[in-house]
């Protein structure tokens, strides 16, 4: 059977002719991510892939790893030591090549070595040029730059004659947030087993935030944060939904309720600003005093990441995590919310198979698993009962695999004649990958 992928972080995918698996499991690409300075965290429906014991270690948000970028760079190893790493592992990756892409839709020789420096980035914190010297805080680019900077005086004034500059690998050293051994045995994971990326840094880079993620948890990717966006332009075109809680179903690491939530924030600042100069209170308005976003998941594990990363990364107090099927723990807000956004599980059983190593070895295949067919089971309970949960006008964005799947769902909402101006919206690489309306007045 060919081997499938997820929907590309990084590069495009077109779903038109081929599976879903290929449209909506992801290689796991991700482009350089925002400030290392910032923080976030988020998870997924869950059901493991594989035997892990550390998923029973993580049973709340304070179990919950890390992110390396996060870490505090208690480690002083010698500058040579870490170059020597890093030339022994681009010396493997140059050995496989791009054999994982050529077997599966996996990592190519170009993405590990960007890896590799994200790596460096995330696990550099300071440099010094004498034992004795200042800290001088960067990060790995910035280190390599004043590297080849001192190379270059150096061979200007000399090379090993006396009075020449010393190279820096006699006597820099680093200050880490993650020991050279500790990454020599990550790197071992990558390539020996295929573990991803962002599972063994721990976090994955997602629009503003780093969100902390691990075993048990989808890694978030770029596709999903146009969702956001869209939810930025339902509020542009109905400004009181602002005003209303929204919820994120299946939320996972937590990626969409901590975007939303920070979101409805702004929009409802501005609001109030509004209400303070002297406009009318939107009909309905109050001071808010129950959070702006429900996060629903099913799993302990997805849980306790999305708590975490709502404290980290999210106004607080804006998410409030609930653990639950779908729409089951918020039956108290029938008819009260302005708005939902759900990256349910939508891959045909069929095709889960297919997957790129990293993702069907490694991720959690209840946060994948769409059902048997054409992999609509959790589509259709969403559909179902969202218009039961709105408020008249409340927005409804779901992610699909695209493609057939995604008319179908649109299809569904047409068909419970409770919403209008379903559509099917374009992802980032141009795929027909979400499906949005809105719920029609009572």
């Amino acid at each position: 059977m060919m081997r499938m992928r997820l929907p590309c972080l990084g590069r495009g995918s077109s779903v038109g002719g081929v599976s879903a698996a290929a449209a909506a499991a992801a290689v796991l690409r991700l482009r350089p991510g925002p400030s290392h300075t910032l923080a976030a965290w988020r998870l997924h429906s869950w059901v493991p892939a594989a035997a892990d014991s550390r998923l029973a270690e993580i049973t709340s948000a304070e179990d919950v790893p890390v992110p390396l970028c996060r870490r505090p760079p208690v480690h002083e190893e010698a500058l040579a030591a870490l170059m020597d790493w890093r030339a022994a592992v681009l010396q493997r990756i140059e050995a496989v090549g791009d054999a994982f892409e050529s077997a599966d839709g996996g990592p190519g020789r170009a993405l590990l070595q960007r890896e590799v420096t994200w790596a460096l980035d995330d696990a550099v914190s300071a440099y010094r040029d004498a034992r004795d010297g200042p800290w001088r805080p960067c990060n790995w680019q910035q280190l390599e730059a004043e590297v080849r900077t001192a190379q270059a005086r150096r061979r200007q004034s000399g090379g090993g004659t006396a009075g020449a500059a010393p190279a820096p690998e006699d006597g820099w050293q680093v200050q880490l947030r993650a020991p050279v051994a500790e990454l020599r045995a990550l790197w071992q994971r990558r390539l020996e087993e295929r573990v991803p990326f962002q599972y063994l840094l721990h976090a994955a880079h997602w629009r503003e935030f780093v969100l902390s993620v691990g075993p048990g948890v989808l890694v978030p990717r770029p596709e999903t944060e146009g969702m956001i966006e869209m939810a930025a332009a339902a509020l542009d075109a109905a400004p009181a939904l602002a005003d209303a809680p929204w919820a994120d179903l299946g939320t996972g690491s937590g990626a969409l309720a901590v975007g939303l939530a920070t979101l409805l924030a702004r929009r409802r600042r501005g609001r109030w600003t509004q209400r303070q100069a002297g406009a009318a209170a939107p009909a309905g308005s109050s001071e808010q005093t129950e959070p702006a976003v429900w996060a629903v998941d099913l799993s302990p594990v997805a849980a306790a990441y999305a708590a975490a990363n709502a404290a980290a990364c999210a106004p607080p107090g804006a998410v409030r995590v609930v653990r639950g099927s779908w729409w089951a723990p918020l039956a108290h807000l029938r008819g009260r919310l302005g708005g939902v956004l759900t990256n349910p599980p939508y891959i045909p059983r069929a095709e889960m198979g297919a997957l790129q190593q990293e993702v069907g070895a490694h991720e959690p295949h209840g946060a994948l698993d769409g059902g048997p067919g054409p992999g609509l089971d959790s589509l259709e309970v969403i559909c179902d009962g969202a218009g039961d949960m709105l408020v008249d006008g409340g927005y409804i964005a779901i992610e699909t695999a695209g493609g057939e799947q995604a008319h179908r769902v649109r299809q569904l909402l047409d068909a419970s004649g409770v919403f209008e101006r379903a559509a099917v919206v374009d992802d980032c690489f141009g795929v027909g990958r979400f499906v949005e309306a809105f719920r029609r007045p009572r």
